[in-house]
């Protein structure tokens, strides 16, 4: 295989976690913890979805980017996140970030090509 189908395939591949995605947009009550999705709506080609809390209230949106700083500390607080739909629902458990580096990882060693 020759690194300009190595190339494309991983362009391939990587392009669609860094397009838009889709996030819940909703407020006022109707999306505090815990959180239920039925009935929810949704807003696409989102840079990041946004969770916010204050005062009780939470509010689930779209953004173009994320804060610098996210935090969250007992309900109030910004959390951000942009690694799939819908992503600023319910809490994840588990990061899978480090399957993805893997994966790219096992390809290179593999297809034994040269990074340097």
């Amino acid at each position: 295989m020759n690194r300009a189908t190595v190339s494309t395939f991983l362009l391939l591949v990587l392009l669609p976690m860094v397009a838009s995605i889709t996030c819940y947009n909703c407020g006022s009550g109707s999306c505090n913890d815990p959180f239920s999705s039925s009935g929810q709506s949704t807003m696409g080609s989102c840079g990041a979805c946004e969770k916010a809390g204050a005062a009780g209230t939470i509010t689930r949106s779209c953004v173009a980017s994320c804060p610098t700083v996210t935090v969250w500390v007992s309900g109030t607080g910004i959390s951000c996140c942009s690694d799939k739909d819908l992503c600023n629902g319910a809490w994840r458990s588990h990061d899978y970030s480090f399957v993805l580096t893997g994966l790219i990882a096992t390809l290179l060693v593999v297809l034994k090509i040269k990074c340097f």
